[in-house]
């Protein structure tokens, strides 16, 4: 019934190589295949033994019962604390400050405001890194991580948009098994939407003294045996700046660029960019060999 177009795309059955097919999908980034019985039908509205999502990578619905105070450059919120139900008790299951731009930022902080209250709606007593503010469990969002710890928690939890049509009530742990390590430079491939949740969570904007930072790829992995992407470095950058920074101030640095991945041996670019921002101070060193001088990027 479904012909190919820009926005619909039949994706055909692949028979007899399921194993080979799955590590293609991991491979390119994708979130991972249907496993089918070849002669089963489609159940709807209910979950199948016959019809089976094998992921790549982990995914999780979770109830957002709180958000922490927001830290350096960050605006309205730093990580939302995330829940999921064990019958009529909300059981916490970690925190993500990671898969967010300005703009979600903005539009999510707008919505947690009218919900917040006084008590936490978790089980237990929840101890995050910053002051919580807690909010009635009434939004549920979608996050990927790598696996679930001993503890139930999840590890590195990226958030991937809101879910409108879930009912708080209905969100469960999906799955406690641990996931393999990934290769996948990419997380997931970008759409070609409008605006999407992906493209969200892959961007982000950093604002700080008036200027304005676009960081892109957010979710390509730069250590793949840890499975950590470039966007938790980042946050790992913005929570610990004021212990970075004092020892960097004023003096000229130089990028460690690694095209072919970290664990290729790279090379140091010592001049900045003719795309450098204007505010961005440059100062210019002789270089041996070298008859102009080199422009090396201050820190300020």
């Amino acid at each position: 019934m479904l012909k190919d177009g820009t926005h619909v795309r039949y994706s055909d059955h692949v028979e007899g190589d399921g194993k080979a097919f799955f590590d293609l999908a991991a491979k390119r980034g994708l979130e991972g295949m249907m496993a089918k019985q070849r002669d089963s039908t489609y159940s709807r509205g209910a979950r199948s033994a016959h019809w089976l999502k094998v992921k790549h990578h982990q995914g999780q619905e979770a109830v957002i019962g709180g958000y922490t105070a927001p830290r350096g450059s960050r605006s309205h919120f730093g990580s939302l604390l995330l829940g999921v139900y064990d019958g009529d008790a909300l059981r916490y299951v970690g925190r993500t400050g990671t898969g967010f731009n300005e703009a979600t930022l903005t539009s999510l902080f707008a919505q947690m405001r009218p919900l917040v209250q006084k008590t936490s709606p978790f089980a237990s007593i929840v101890r995050p890194n910053a002051p919580a503010v807690w909010v009635a469990p009434k939004l549920v969002c979608n996050v990927k991580f790598a696996e679930w710890t001993a503890d139930g928690h999840m590890r590195q939890p990226v958030f991937m948009g809101l879910r409108v049509d879930k009912d708080p009530k209905e969100v469960r742990q999906e799955n406690q098994n641990p996931m393999p390590k990934s290769k996948a430079k990419v997380l997931a491939p970008k759409k070609e939407s409008a605006v999407s949740d992906e493209k969200l969570a892959n961007e982000r904007i950093l604002t700080f003294a008036g200027k304005h930072v676009k960081l892109t790829n957010q979710n390509k992995i730069y250590w793949p045996d840890d499975n950590i992407t470039k966007g938790e470095l980042v946050a790992y950058y913005d929570r610990m700046h004021k212990w970075i920074l004092p020892y960097l101030k004023d003096r000229p640095e130089s990028l460690k660029r690694n095209p072919g991945g970290l664990a290729d041996k790279g090379f140091y670019q010592k001049d900045a960019s003719p795309d450098t921002p204007k505010w961005v101070k440059t100062f210019g060193v002789p270089s041996k060999g070298k008859r102009d001088l080199v422009d090396y990027i201050i820190c300020n």
